[in-house]
């Protein structure tokens, strides 16, 4: 297993300061929908990097207020905030509570560049560390949701169908400004993408996927 390193990535953040890399495996952050200004965090991997794959990570929410979308794992072909990359595809993974029904939710979400579909989970727990494993093949992404790191104890599978773009960016951090006064807290961790690992020898080929690569 190689996990990104968090402080590789750029963060675009407000003088609020709502973004803070704990470590290379860790990021807190705390959106608020009524920022004039947009945060969010990304790493650029190239064009059309992101194809089918499998990803792993975890995150957790305080759920502490309803309309914020905490968004904890995001591909897209666009950079900027989500109303900003709208023109274009992005799939992402977001925690959510529903203002009004009071749902706790961790929702798999799809857009096309002219409309989005989203499959969810209901009952998340407050503060709970969730583990994922999200797998994409062409248009049909699925997300697993396990409440243990040797995701043995599966909690649920969301599953959409709509999106085959290659994408570029990925984001742990992204924020939903719609004027709302409403913040939520989220920790996202390791993020493993299941790619080649991070070495100095040029000997080993770029292809290899880590997980055959044993280092002397």
């Amino acid at each position: 297993m190689v996990l990104e390193d968090f402080t590789t990535f750029t963060e675009m953040d407000n003088a609020n300061n709502r973004i803070t890399i704990d470590s290379a495996v860790q990021i807190t952050a705390t959106p608020y929908r009524n920022d004039a200004q947009a945060v969010y965090c990304y790493k650029d991997y190239g064009a059309n990097h992101f194809n089918d794959f499998t990803h792993y990570f975890s995150s957790k929410c305080d759920y502490a207020m309803g309309y914020c979308h905490n968004y904890v794992w995001l591909i897209s072909r666009n950079l900027g905030a989500i109303f900003a990359i709208r023109g274009d595809s992005y799939i992402n993974v977001h925690q959510y509570l529903h203002s009004t029904l009071g749902e706790r939710r961790i929702v798999l979400e799809d857009w096309d560049g002219v409309g989005g579909h989203s499959d969810s989970y209901v009952g998340a727990g407050i503060n709970t560390r969730y583990y994922y494993t999200i797998i994409r093949s062409g248009a049909n992404t699925t997300l697993l949701i396990y409440d243990d790191n040797l995701r043995t104890s599966l909690v649920d599978t969301l599953t959409l169908g709509n999106v085959a773009d290659d994408m570029q960016y990925l984001m742990p951090v992204n924020n939903y400004v719609s004027g709302y006064n409403a913040h939520a807290t989220q920790v996202v961790y390791d993020y493993d993408l299941n790619e080649t690992t991070t070495t100095t020898d040029k000997n080993i080929p770029t292809y290899f996927n880590s997980k055959f690569i044993t280092h002397h």
